[in-house]
């Protein structure tokens, strides 16, 4: 049964998969018995959160913000996200300090990796390198466009569930 939703899908030489952003993709019919993908975003920078907003459509993303590495950690517990987004600079508890948290938390309770995705208005290869090696999906420097977002979500996602 059809709904009135819209799932994007994109092609290229990534493959298909589908995308919420509405720049330059197709458009096909959404299944409502699809499950939207529950994101967790963790971004101290509320102009930010309108951007998340606008930019992962509530029909594909069930969304969760976060102003802090210590409010992702918990909210990773409590509502187990399908892909987590973490700013790199955050009051209180780092988003770095935040991954390496939900990494220890997986690796003690024998959990599959979460897709991690980490958000950084610095762009420092130190810091993405230090992410890498805690076994993140991808990064995105800040500013960034709705259309890198979404299809950086997608890949994240499909890097550690690739039949989803």
């Amino acid at each position: 049964m059809k709904s009135d939703c819209v799932n994007a899908y994109f092609f290229g030489s990534m493959g298909s998969g589908r995308v919420s952003s509405v720049f330059g993709v197709m458009f096909f019919g959404w299944e409502s018995s699809m499950k939207k993908l529950k994101v967790l975003i963790a971004d101290d920078d509320r102009p930010a959160h309108e951007l998340y907003n606008h930019c992962l459509l509530g029909e594909l993303y069930e969304k969760h913000m976060v102003d802090n590495g210590e409010e992702a950690v918990k909210a990773y517990e409590t509502w187990q996200p399908d892909v987590i987004i973490l700013d790199i600079m955050m009051p209180v508890m780092s988003g770095y300090q935040a991954l390496k948290e939900i990494r220890r938390t997986e690796k003690e309770n024998a959990k599959p990796p979460t897709p991690i995705l980490m958000v950084t208005a610095l762009g420092s290869k130190s810091d993405i390198v230090d992410c890498m090696k805690q076994g993140i999906q991808g990064y995105i420097v800040k500013p960034f466009r709705p259309d890198d977002l979404c299809e950086k979500v997608e890949l994240g996602y499909k890097k550690l569930n690739p039949s989803g």
